[in-house]
């Protein structure tokens, strides 16, 4: 069965993993600034500056967070249900 490649949906997807791992293994505090995942979430928190801030060495995830990221994850989805209906 053919998955939806990731990167078709965007590097928000990867960006959710990196927040997630960092809200349950430290406590919501960022990776050094000179890290890959550093530089992932800033440009991420420049997209979504309406619901994300990494301020103070901390992400704070807004009240549209979750919305958006259940929008974000609809086209991937979709497309992994149509592969499976194929399969």
């Amino acid at each position: 069965m053919p998955f939806p490649d990731i990167v078709q949906h965007g590097q928000d997807i990867v960006a959710f993993n990196i927040i997630r791992n960092r809200i349950v293994h430290d406590e919501g505090h960022l990776p050094g600034k000179n890290s890959k995942d550093y530089r992932i979430l800033e440009m991420f928190a420049k997209r979504w500056h309406d619901d994300i801030s990494i301020e103070n060495n901390e992400i704070e995830l807004y009240e549209t967070f979750l919305f958006r990221v259940i929008k974000t994850f609809y086209p991937f989805f979709d497309e992994l249900l149509s592969a499976l209906k194929v399969a």
